[in-house]
């Protein structure tokens, strides 16, 4: 999906956010926040003249210093509460699309347990036992996070993984988590699974409330995100009766990641085949855009570029991988057509030479890279990017599990 240099704004309640990392994922119709989505002061709806941004500094100030010294309740710092308070109306109802996971310590000081389990912030809460409690209607709009969770199931999973500040928790002698005990990881899975089932949820679409909300650190640094889902796509990639790229690693006594690693896309063929050096390890089925014959001249031209590429970001979220486009071959010819400026050339193949992220604001076009589609497995849709280069959810992130940075690239028609 690729490569639109445009960001993407969206709005939640009166801030404004842009995508400058990732493309346009839908949901019928309407577009994600993205995984970094950064926060632009500046363009605060409302923040037109300079009294109002001077207003909001310190308002973004005294939130800072409430976030690094404010107890919370119970321990934990509950994040922003929205829509309708206890023994009001109740809130509309929806279809979910979407799983947001959060995470809380609930023992507060003292030892005191905290049960969030009597509010309606979250759909369901998976205790450490591995207890499943159903707090809401899976169709009742929770209060807790952002507007994007008026769509979205959202799950509290018990533990501390430093969704508070993780220097003060030390000094209070908390212990930070990393893992989940197995009992809950199960229970966690089967929730996930159920409802992905019941509600065609793509793996994609189970993602953190920090994806969602710049202003908090939940489910917290150390929650295993991208372990949960990498599990989860193993699980589905055996269901499907195919073979994982971990398993054929290990028959070859090819070590994980791989580092001489090399992905090759056939864009006629719409294939894209992973190789250890000379072996070929997998090939997977992938999507483009509705027009990808041809190389990428400039943003908006929905091309998917060809040449030879690193992986010069990756993101856990969809298993993001970006791609280095633009490169020097394509910066030569936007000079030559006069596409981009000297400035903008300079700077593009200065990135290209340190093996950098290429600048992304030129009108060449940005954000090209792999990722996950986001439509149930089995289900893709093979032109529904701008550009990038799209792979079933589990496939994109077995993928992501198994190559390392500056991987090789190599795209052809």
């Amino acid at each position: 999906m690729n490569g639109v240099n445009e960001f993407i704004g969206i709005k939640i309640k009166n801030l404004v956010y842009q995508n400058p990392g990732q493309d346009t994922w839908t949901r019928d119709g309407r577009t994600d926040i993205p995984a970094r989505a950064n926060f632009i002061p500046s363009q605060v709806t409302g923040c037109k003249n300079r009294q109002t941004r001077i207003c909001f500094s310190v308002f973004v100030l005294l939130f800072i210093v409430w976030g690094l010294f404010g107890e919370g309740i119970g321990g934990f710092a509950l994040p922003t509460v929205y829509g309708k308070e206890p023994g009001e109306e109740e809130t509309p109802s929806f279809t979910p699309d979407g799983i947001i996971l959060h995470s809380a310590d609930c023992t507060g000081p003292g030892g005191k347990y905290t049960d969030f389990s009597a509010s309606k912030n979250f759909h369901y809460i998976i205790k450490k036992d591995g207890k499943v409690v159903k707090v809401a209607a899976d169709k009742a709009v929770p209060h807790v996070g952002s507007e994007f969770n008026d769509r979205s199931l959202s799950i509290l999973i018990e533990g501390n993984f430093g969704a508070e500040d993780v220097f003060r928790q030390i000094l209070q002698g908390k212990k930070v988590e990393t893992s989940l005990p197995p009992t809950q990881w199960n229970a966690v899975k089967r929730l996930l699974f159920k409802l992905m089932n019941k509600y065609q949820i793509p793996l994609s679409q189970i993602e953190r409330h920090i994806d969602h909300d710049v202003w908090v650190n939940c489910p917290g640094l150390n929650f295993p995100y991208f372990e949960l889902l990498y599990s989860m796509s193993k699980d589905m990639i055996r269901d499907a009766k195919k073979p994982l790229l971990e398993d054929i690693c290990k028959n070859k006594k090819i070590s994980i990641p791989i580092q001489n690693a090399c992905l090759v896309v056939d864009k006629s063929e719409k294939k894209l085949s992973i190789y250890a050096g000379k072996t070929l390890l997998k090939t997977y089925n992938i999507g483009l855009s509705r027009v990808p014959s041809g190389d990428k001249e400039k943003e908006g031209d929905l091309k998917t570029p060809t040449g030879t590429f690193y992986i010069c970001e990756k993101y856990p979220q969809r298993a993001w991988m970006r791609l280095s486009y633009p490169d020097k071959k394509h910066a030569d010819k936007g000079l030559e057509n006069k596409i981009i400026t000297r400035e903008e050339y300079d700077k593009i193949i200065a990135s290209v030479e340190r093996d950098g992220i290429p600048c992304q604001d030129t009108k060449l076009g940005c954000d090209v890279g792999i990722h996950g589609v986001g439509f149930p497995y089995g289900k893709m849709r093979t032109d529904s990017t701008a550009g990038c280069i799209a792979l079933e959810d589990p496939e994109a992130f077995e993928i992501y599990r198994c190559i390392p940075l500056k991987t090789q690239v190599i795209i052809k028609e």
